[in-house]
């Protein structure tokens, strides 16, 4: 499967629309037809293997709060209550997951593994993949500001997505959706977005967060410069004091093994801490 790339947001070519003259966007009803004939929501629905009957499920996940205050007049709903039930559901769906496919590992594993997936890292990976980042509706200054781009609105727009497949089809349309949206993943990039490997990397750098928090009150910061021959020299610091320094062609790779060195040889042991 070849994933479409999107090069502009849906919003950019609603407010160039409105500017031009050929849309007046009096109404809700004017809101769906511009969402109809816009090719960027075909392609989430597409690798979700879903398209919603009742549209309006559709416009509410994509509804970020700024844009129902730039249009109070449309009376729209921002997607923040289905970000609320997209997370429950998308808990349970990880959990029925590893429970069936990793049956070999403990409930404190499977515990760990699920908070290294049901999280706004994983969640805005599995949003860009969607390309949901350029279908959302946002207000002119989120535009502005790259909204369309933060981890924080894309994580919120995959929970809202899948709310709103909850809200409209039930717990069974929203599993093979979410299914649908895995496998096309492991179609498109030869890999498995779920994987032992992110419960032992979320398990060294979660740990290694624990103890700073505890020890000092701050959590550890992963600082990385692409070098010239594109691979990361990422550099783990606490309280604004470097630990150590690792080069890797994986960013994320590379702060998995700092934190397990930092965690192996007693890195963050007697840090001073600074300006207090």
């Amino acid at each position: 499967m070849q994933q479409t790339t999107l090069l502009r947001p849906l919003t950019a070519d609603l407010y160039d629309a409105i500017s031009q003259g050929s849309l007046t966007l009096n109404s809700g009803q004017e809101l769906l037809q511009f969402l109809r004939t816009h090719p960027n929501l075909g392609h989430p629905q597409k690798l979700l293997n879903y398209t919603f009957k009742n549209e309006m499920f559709l416009l509410e996940a994509l509804t970020h709060t700024s844009f129902v205050h730039e249009f109070k007049e449309l009376n729209l709903k921002s997607n923040e209550k289905l970000e609320y039930l997209g997370d429950a559901i998308l808990g349970l769906l990880v959990s029925h997951y590893l429970m069936d496919e990793f049956p070999e590992l403990s409930e404190g594993e499977l515990s760990k593994f699920r908070s290294s997936l049901v999280n706004g890292q994983s969640f805005a990976e599995l949003s860009k993949f969607l390309g949901l980042g350029h279908c959302l509706l946002m207000g002119k200054g989120e535009l502005k500001n790259n909204g369309h781009e933060k981890k924080a609105l894309l994580a919120d727009s995959f929970e809202a997505m899948l709310g709103a497949i909850y809200r409209e089809g039930g717990f069974d349309s929203a599993e093979k959706a979410f299914f649908s949206l895995l496998e096309s993943w492991r179609t498109e990039k030869g890999e498995r977005f779920i994987k032992l490997e992110k419960l032992s990397e979320f398990d060294a750098k979660s740990r290694l967060q624990e103890l700073t928090m505890a020890k000092y009150k701050v959590l550890p910061e992963y600082k990385a410069i692409q070098l010239d021959d594109q691979s990361f020299e990422v550099e783990l610091r606490i309280l604004d004091q470097s630990i150590a320094t690792l080069r890797d062609s994986s960013k994320k790779k590379a702060q998995r093994m700092l934190a397990q060195k930092a965690l192996k040889e007693n890195l963050i042991e007697n840090l001073e801490k600074h300006n207090e």
